[in-house]
């Protein structure tokens, strides 16, 4: 029910901004990539994709408290995490490091991988603070002192 009021809600104020000569609808492409996107703009993570027959039969079941959620297919399905699409969308690596930046809080970015760097020129020289990050957060994961 909920989720049927949020969506009215974006499809009038979707309406209101296609009157004034913007087409589509959807989120505005030109702020969806920069650091000071709305919530709109962003992707939340983590995700599912769910992939099936148009044809398939799909029964959904909820908790009282939301916290279980139950589906059955009459057909044969697909899921795939928000890693799985990301990567087939060409958006799980970065090829600049000023990119990462801008998607990552800086704070945060000394725990990625250095894969995400895309073997970049200017991420190969920042991916070593990253690879000794990855390395410490390794050791307290498995209970290891520093």
């Amino acid at each position: 029910k909920n989720l049927i009021q949020r969506n009215q809600r974006h499809a009038t104020s979707t309406q209101g901004a296609t009157k004034g000569g913007r087409r589509g609808g959807g989120v505005d492409s030109s702020s969806s990539m920069s650091g000071a996107a709305g919530g709109e703009a962003r992707i939340p993570l983590p995700f599912v994709v769910v992939s099936t027959s148009n044809q398939t039969i799909i029964q959904c079941e909820m908790s009282e408290d939301r916290a279980d959620v139950f589906f059955n297919f009459s057909s044969a399905f697909e899921i795939n995490d928000d890693n799985e699409i990301l990567k087939r969308m060409g958006m799980a690596r970065v090829n600049k490091y000023e990119d990462l930046v801008d998607l990552i809080p800086p704070d945060l970015i000394r725990y990625l991988p250095p894969e995400v760097y895309n073997n970049s020129v200017e991420g190969a020289s920042k991916a070593a603070p990253a690879t000794q990050a990855s390395s410490e957060t390794q050791q307290l994961l498995h209970g290891t002192s520093l």
